[in-house]
């Protein structure tokens, strides 16, 4: 996957991919989210990837360091 369609990938699928990060858990995510690594399924659930989970907690940290200086 090119970075171009991850982004795509990204932007088609944020309400999901935002609820799925508020919630911690969802009982379905499409196919395509889970073969690209967004989505891990453990058991009937599926979770937000760790990886994912750990650079979009960092890009938002780093974003409100920038505004509180």
């Amino acid at each position: 996957m090119k970075h171009i369609e991850l982004l795509s990938l990204l932007c088609k699928n944020r309400n999901l991919i935002d609820e799925a990060y508020k919630e911690k858990k969802l009982s379905f995510a499409p196919s395509n989210l889970v073969e690209s690594g967004i989505f891990v399924k453990i058991g009937n659930y599926y979770y937000l990837n760790e990886i994912y989970l750990n650079f979009v907690n960092t890009i938002l940290a780093r974003a409100d360091v920038n505004i509180v200086f």
